[in-house]
């Protein structure tokens, strides 16, 4: 799918209020961390615009301290693979709850 259609099919999920901010936002910056990985050979998730992109997701897993192992930091591919993750697993039964709460249509006054 070309990466306009992605845009729009996730900002019209996110009008009709099938995904929320977050999601959409996380989804947003994965295709873009994606399209890094596309255009360019050498991108790396130690690449300054992957890493960055990478802090920049909301519903990725956060550093950590553990007693046994003490500081624990998660790197971008943690960060990236921990978001994508937890927007599968939010999304997989989505269309289930929606369904639930489908609507009828109506008139509208013109």
């Amino acid at each position: 799918m070309p990466s306009w259609d992605f845009q729009r099919a996730n900002a019209a999920c996110s009008a009709l209020g099938l995904i929320s901010e977050t999601e959409a936002h996380d989804l947003n910056l994965i295709r873009r961390i994606r399209n890094d990985f596309a255009h360019d050979i050498h991108t790396t998730f130690d690449s300054n615009s992957v890493m960055e992109r990478c802090k920049l997701l909301k519903m990725k897993a956060h550093d950590y301290t553990d007693q046994r192992l003490g500081e624990v930091k998660v790197g971008s591919a943690g960060q990236f693979q921990t978001a994508a993750v937890s927007l599968i697993m939010q999304l997989t039964n989505r269309p289930k709850y929606v369904g639930e709460e489908r609507r009828l249509s109506r008139d509208w006054p013109y």
